[in-house]
C-alpha cells in the first residue's frame, strides 16, 4: 500500500513539472532565431526550463533521500550480525583446513611406514590413506605465491597474477613466484 502513495505521490509531482514545462518545451521546438533579442528570449527559456529541472531534481531527492538513508541504517545494523557470520565462517574454514592438513600429515606418515617395511600390505596402505585423505568439504585450487618480488621478470611486474598463474602451470619457470596447492573450502 505504501509503495502505491508513493509512486502516486511521485506521479503527481512529475505530471505538475511536465505540465508547468511542456509549454516551453514547444517554444524552444518552434523558435527561430533572427536577432539578438531572439537569442535572449531563448536564453530566458532555458533558464525557466533549467529551473523546472533544478525543482524536479529537488523533488526526486525528497523521494530518494529517505531511501538512501534507510539503506545507509539498515547496512549499520545488520553489519555487525554480517561481521559476525564472516569472522565465523573464517574460523570454522580454518579449523576444518588444520584438520584436513594435520590427516594429510598423518596419511604421508602411513606412507613412510609401508615403504619403511612398518605396513607389509598394500591394501592396507591405500585402505588407510584413502580414509585419511577422504573428505567432501575441500578442493584443490592453485595459488600463486609470489617468493621472492625483487626477481620477478618485468613483464609479470604489475604483477599480473592470472599471466604468471598460466605460465607457472605450463611449466615456465619464473623468478621469485612459485605455484602451490592449497585446500580451500566449498560449502
Amino acid at each position: 500500500m505504501a509503495t502505491m502513495v508513493v509512486a502516486t505521490n511521485v506521479s503527481q509531482a512529475v505530471d505538475g513539472l511536465k505540465k508547468k514545462s511542456s509549454p516551453l518545451f514547444k517554444v524552444v521546438e518552434r523558435f527561430t532565431i533572427k536577432s539578438r533579442e531572439d537569442q535572449e528570449k531563448l536564453v530566458n527559456v532555458l533558464k525557466q526550463i533549467k529551473a523546472y529541472g533544478k525543482e524536479a531534481e529537488k523533488q526526486q531527492a525528497g523521494f530518494v533521500d529517505p531511501a538512501k538513508q534507510i539503506a545507509a541504517q539498515a547496512k549499520t545494523f545488520f553489519k555487525p550480525f554480517l561481521d559476525s557470520v564472516d569472522e565465523s565462517t573464517s574460523l570454522g574454514k580454518d579449523k576444518i583446513l588444520e584438520f584436513i592438513n594435520a590427516r594429510l600429515i598423518a596419511s604421508e606418515a602411513v606412507g613412510k611406514k609401508f615403504e619403511a617395511g612398518a605396513i607389509k600390505k598394500v591394501s592396507t596402505i591405500v585402505t588407510k590413506q584413502a580414509e585419511l585423505e577422504d573428505n567432501n568439504n575441500t578442493r584443490r585450487i592453485w595459488v600463486l605465491k609470489i617468493t621472492k618480488p625483487s626477481v620477478i621478470p618485468r613483464k609479470y611486474l604489475e604483477p599480473n597474477e592470472v599471466l604468471i598463474r598460466e605460465d607457472l602451470k605450463k611449466g615456465k619457470k619464473i623468478s621469485g613466484c612459485s605455484l602451490v596447492q592449497e585446500n580451500t573450502i566449498a560449502i
